[in-house]
């Protein structure tokens, strides 16, 4: 019996063996995979970076834009009634 006891110990023992270098294979992989997701948010984040300050820059340009529209329409309106009040001949003093 007490050679079973050994034996069940020495498997129980194997088997703990098994499980630690899996546990270590696994803890090597995980820190692998942070360094790759690390690496992988650091590019993200510069790129998203990037694409803000370039949308900053067209909604900097569309408002720039649209005031100039804007003027130019008011000016087209202002050149239109001119026109309109000379061929009717209602100039205002």
């Amino acid at each position: 019996m007490s050679e079973d006891r050994v034996s069940q110990g020495e498997n129980r023992l194997e088997r703990m063996e098994e499980i630690l270098l899996t546990t270590v294979s696994m803890t090597q992989q995980s820190r692998e995979d942070i360094v790759t997701l690390t690496q992988a948010i650091k590019t993200n984040t510069g790129n998203i970076n990037r694409l803000s300050e370039r949308l900053n820059q067209f909604v900097t340009q569309a408002e720039l834009d649209r005031e100039l529209l804007r003027s130019e329409i008011r000016g087209v309106r202002t050149e239109i009634t001119r026109i309109v009040e000379y061929l009717f001949g209602q100039q205002n003093p």
